[in-house]
């Protein structure tokens, strides 16, 4: 079951099929969440095990820290009927980030 998002979430993510994208929580009202897209930080952390290490050529998975952007691009999202937060008509849910937020992009695919 996923976690919901709370007035404490500050952050929240949406997943895609190769790769993470994080927002951070900048407004909210009972029913819309007004968000503001992040930028990579200087942390990036590369998980060369992927798949357990059973493939010695596989690419990485890399992890890099989001830290907030004053001029990230702003987007307000409704509630919806199902109880999910949703960046378009067709995407992904988007989930509530604990601790520091990073955006996984995999070079597997």
């Amino acid at each position: 079951m996923r976690k919901p998002i709370t007035a404490e979430t500050k952050f929240v993510t949406e997943v895609l099929w190769t790769d993470t994208r994080c927002y951070e929580i900048i407004g909210r009202t009972a029913c819309t969440l007004k968000l503001r897209s992040t930028k990579d930080g200087d942390k990036v952390t590369r998980d060369l095990l992927v798949d357990g290490g059973t493939v010695p050529e596989c690419p990485p998975v890399l992890w890099t820290e989001q830290v907030p952007n004053p001029d990230g691009f702003v987007k307000t999202v409704r509630l919806r009927k199902d109880g999910t937060y949703r960046m378009g008509r067709s995407a992904n849910p988007l989930y509530p980030v604990e601790g520091t937020p990073e955006r996984r992009t995999d070079y597997r695919f």
